[in-house]
């Protein structure tokens, strides 16, 4: 195999870019720092109001708390990675149910940077 297909992060941003599920780097606010075109057309936004939005902002005021203590378990360090079941706002109104799969981003100093994200649609979330 040539060099530039083993280059990390040319395969990490095919992965990213190429995945058939909604993916997003999120920072500890919940703002995206990337996404791919899967979570735009799931959501039905472009990459540019997905990236100026906070993600906690279009979920279902039922379930931001749950999403909040989501997250934080995961910056707390109580889970490498974890999935949720969440209503997902849509900008007409309408709800659905998203799953969200997520883990944190630590460096070899163990410094946390972001989130990785998996976001797929779901007909039902079973608490």
């Amino acid at each position: 195999m040539p060099n530039s297909i083993l280059n990390h992060e040319q395969v990490f941003a095919t992965a990213f870019k190429k995945a058939p599920e909604g993916r997003a780097l999120r920072a500890h606010d919940g703002k995206s720092l990337k996404v791919n075109e899967a979570l735009c057309t799931l959501f039905e936004c472009s990459e540019t109001e997905l990236l100026t939005r906070s993600f906690h902002d279009t979920i279902d005021p039922i379930d931001q708390q749950s999403s909040v203590t989501f997250f934080e378990q995961i910056m707390n360090q109580k889970t490498h990675s974890t999935k949720i079941g969440l209503r997902y706002l849509h900008d007409d109104g309408n709800l659905f149910w998203i799953h969200i799969s997520a883990s944190l981003v630590i460096d070899e100093e163990n410094m946390d940077h972001y989130f990785i994200t998996h976001i797929t649609q779901a007909a039902k979330y079973d608490h």
